[in-house]
């Protein structure tokens, strides 16, 4: 590893206490951890938390890369192309392509607490639900199927503004607060008109994410304080 982070994430009386450590030599060395996860990535962070919930375990987390905090590229929408070739991104590069002309492909990949969810430009919209259904009948396991995995989105996510003419029963009451772009394109007028007037498969829809992502919308969705979720958290034992 070119970087070494620890997460240290404790519970008691069912309030979690965490800190963080970029050397080893700072870890203390009266504790036992009940948990080593190694990856501070999307899955390692929630894998994290869920075991976290017990009030009687330590949980250490080990990541390759850094903190994500104060980083304008990280924080701003759609401002993630900036981190490619920084130290936020593992910068890996495929082999040759045939199917390419023999063409390399960059492939952006987090290196930082987050991983990956670092760097997806702030948008969050959910797999459609046709999508969940296929998957669910593809592993013949009904538990892919999005009626069971809504309500897991349910409780990531709220709307930060219930008036910003999203469908509020397609948000839950989750930390991680989300709202529209904020701006318009002047194209967004004509292409919703277009899509009102031929409906079917491809209508308007006011919410991709109340299941039918194949529909137009007047824009995404954008996770506004992604990753400061987890830093608001965050309290010195």
């Amino acid at each position: 590893m070119s970087c070494f982070f620890a997460f240290i994430l404790s519970t008691f009386s069912a309030t979690a206490y965490s800190k963080i450590y970029s050397v080893v030599s700072e870890l203390p060395e009266d504790v036992n951890y009940d948990f080593i996860i190694v990856g501070g990535g999307t899955a390692g962070c929630v894998l994290a938390n869920r075991l976290s919930a017990n009030p009687r375990v330590n949980v250490l987390v080990i990541e390759a890369g850094s903190t994500p905090d104060s980083a304008l590229n990280v924080e701003v929408p759609f401002f993630a192309p900036f981190l490619k070739g920084t130290t936020f991104d593992w910068n890996f590069t495929s082999v040759a392509q045939p199917s390419l002309n023999n063409r390399t492909v960059y492939y952006e990949r987090g290196h930082t607490l987050g991983g990956s969810s670092v760097v997806n430009l702030l948008a969050f919209n959910r797999g459609s639900n046709d999508f969940w259904d296929r998957w669910a009948t593809l592993t013949n396991d009904s538990q892919w199927s999005w009626e069971n995995i809504e309500p897991y989105y349910m409780r990531t996510s709220q709307l930060a503004d219930p008036h910003s003419g999203l469908i509020p029963s397609a948000h839950g009451d989750g930390p991680v607060l989300v709202s529209t772009p904020g701006f318009e394109t002047i194209l967004n007028e004509p292409v919703i008109d277009t899509a009102k007037s031929i409906g079917g498969r491809f209508s308007f829809q006011t919410d991709w994410n109340a299941g039918n992502f194949t529909a137009l919308v007047s824009g995404p969705t954008l996770c506004v304080f992604k990753n400061q979720s987890l830093i608001l958290y965050k309290v010195d034992r």
